[in-house]
């Protein structure tokens, strides 16, 4: 009943004439056919033709979902690979934004408090501070993971942090922590970090 509904448009590509080659070469025949079913739905039908005896043997199946999974599939891997990126491109303009902000902190507080400069200085440390925040935005976005929240202990995250402040940081500059007994906070590990 199926190939009877087909029949019309089957005929319409020329597929009947590919089916009876089969039966006068005796060649096998494999193709993938995109069809227009009666109300409107669309079906890919994969097929072979194999000569059998004194006639042809047909053997098709629906491919739609299959192939509508392998499409869903490749989407989501370029979604993926555009999230990377951008996690990549947004944790080191983040490294550039840190270093824009330690520098304008350290420029406005070199300057003298009725210099007009010293506005200057702030507005370039408060713009790059909000440009951190949006790159913390990006940086979520490319682990395309909802927060997860788990127990997080503050103090080896600070320590850990501390170190690297140290090195980055002028000699001028004194970094002190206090960190407390009861250190452990719920929380989404990656976001505290940044």
């Amino acid at each position: 009943g199926r190939l009877g509904e087909l029949i019309p448009a089957l005929r319409a590509r020329g597929t009947i004439t590919e089916w009876l080659r089969v039966f006068t070469e005796g060649e096998p025949l494999e193709r993938e056919l995109p069809l227009d079913l009666p109300g409107g739905a669309r079906a890919l039908v994969q097929y072979q033709v194999l000569p059998i005896g004194d006639g042809v043997a047909i053997v098709g199946r629906d491919v739609s979902a299959r192939r509508l999974s392998e499409e869903q599939l490749q989407k989501a891997q370029k979604i993926e690979a555009l999230g990377r990126l951008a996690g990549g491109v947004a944790h080191d303009f983040n490294n550039l934004l840190a270093v824009i902000t330690c520098t304008a902190t350290l420029l406005r507080d070199d300057i003298a408090e009725d210099d007009p400069r010293r506005e200057d200085a702030e507005t370039i440390r408060a713009a790059a501070t909000r440009g951190a925040a949006l790159t913390r935005k990006l940086l979520t976005f490319s682990r395309r993971q909802s927060v997860e929240h788990v127990d997080v202990g503050l103090n080896d995250l600070v320590q850990k942090h501390e170190r690297a402040l140290r090195d980055l940081l002028p000699q001028r500059i004194a970094l002190a922590t206090s960190l407390e007994a009861n250190d452990v906070v719920r929380g989404d590990a990656a976001l505290l970090e940044q």
